[in-house]
């Protein structure tokens, strides 16, 4: 047998094995590479629902961070002159792997956003914000709760 270089059906063997190891490697790396900016989006839409709902349905909803990587929406009840949550809560969410809410200057675990009827920020004072922070890329974001009820990253 003659050394000219491989056949085709090694050709196609070697070409097969490459592609389902790319298949297997390349969505594990991108979840890490885009799980801080998921998260982002993730947590800018539940704001903005929240203050969606306290608008079309009359009442004051909730986001509350829980914990360092969970936080949930909740309808709130007028008891007397109190709003309190309702339970169980309009939605629950777990943040992407890695990624975690973090305190310092802004706003974090255990950090409340109500907004009222009319979509505005209940007892603000000033600007309120979260912090995300991505264990694997160590990079941080910032999502801001206006007075106005606007929600934005910064």
């Amino acid at each position: 047998r003659s050394t000219r270089g491989m056949s085709l059906i090694e050709m196609l063997v070697t070409l097969a094995i490459f592609a389902v190891a790319l298949g297997i490697a390349v969505p594990r790396a991108q979840n890490g590479a885009f799980a801080l900016w998921n998260a982002e989006q993730l947590v800018l839409g539940d704001l903005r629902y929240t203050r969606a709902e306290a608008l079309t349905k009359g009442d004051h909803f909730v986001f509350q961070v829980n914990d360092d990587h969970t936080y949930s929406i909740h309808r709130m009840e007028l008891n007397g002159a109190v709003w309190e949550p309702e339970d169980p809560p309009v939605r629950s969410r777990q943040l992407p792997s890695g990624v975690i809410f973090t305190a310092g200057f802004a706003a974090g675990v255990g950090a409340n956003f109500e907004f009222n009827t009319r979509g505005l920020l209940v007892l603000p004072g000033t600007a309120q914000s979260l912090r995300l922070y991505d264990s694997h890329t160590l990079l941080t974001r910032q999502i801001t709760v206006w007075p106005s009820g606007q929600v934005a990253p910064i």
